[in-house]
């Protein structure tokens, strides 16, 4: 009786380590998935809500899928906690699935925005017309895209612009659009007394 409980008590041990490893890994990665939300979304005055929840919106696969595969295969490692390492992957795999929307029959429609207005730095003439055009398919106004000089402004991403919470959703909108054709940033710039764009404003800014 008392090995039994011995042997439960290591195996029990050495799922615990496990784990705490497994948590440090997310706690680590979900800090820097903050700070780089910080440092290159330049995302500001934001509730601190939405400050906690936006890099695990957009990061969660490194933030909790990662850690739980790394949990699975230091279990799946000793042969006293494989049947746990299985259990763990298995879950992991489920959770990636429903991330990723395969058992979403329904989703919500997307919000589009009414205007957008292009800006190209050193993209092309041609890429960017093609932008435009894909936008203009989905009912979009969109202005004649302006040409900015490199020297004025570098880029390290595409930057979908928007200056008021009312169209955050517009913003998360015109990102799934483009989803398919170009990666984008989401960037939240405040109005200044010298920055004073109309309410629905959307700038999709090209690198």
């Amino acid at each position: 009786m008392n090995m039994n409980k011995d042997r439960l008590n290591k195996i029990w041990d050495n799922v615990l380590g496990n784990v705490i490893v497994a948590a440090i890994i997310s706690l680590v990665t979900y800090t820097g998935a903050i700070i780089y939300s910080f440092v290159n979304s330049k995302l500001v005055d934001l509730s601190l809500g939405e400050t906690l929840l936006k890099p695990l919106q957009n990061y969660w696969f490194v933030i909790v899928v990662v850690p739980l595969v790394i949990l699975g295969i230091l279990l799946i490692w000793k042969k006293k906690t494989r049947v746990a390492g299985i259990i763990v992957l298995i879950l992991s795999l489920f959770i990636s699935l429903i991330g990723r929307g395969v058992f979403l029959h329904n989703p919500e429609p997307i919000v589009l925005p009414k205007r957008i207005y292009i800006q190209r730095i050193s993209a092309t003439k041609d890429e960017a017309e093609k932008i435009r055009n894909l936008l203009k398919e989905s009912s979009i106004d969109v202005p004649p895209i302006e040409q900015i000089k490199p020297e004025k402004v570098t880029l390290k991403n595409n930057e979908i612009r928007y200056f008021f919470n009312t169209d955050s959703l517009s913003a998360v909108g015109t990102q799934e659009l483009l989803s398919k054709h170009i990666e984008t940033m989401i960037i939240f710039i405040k109005p200044t007394p010298k920055l004073t764009p109309i309410q629905g404003t959307i700038e999709l800014w090209l690198k």
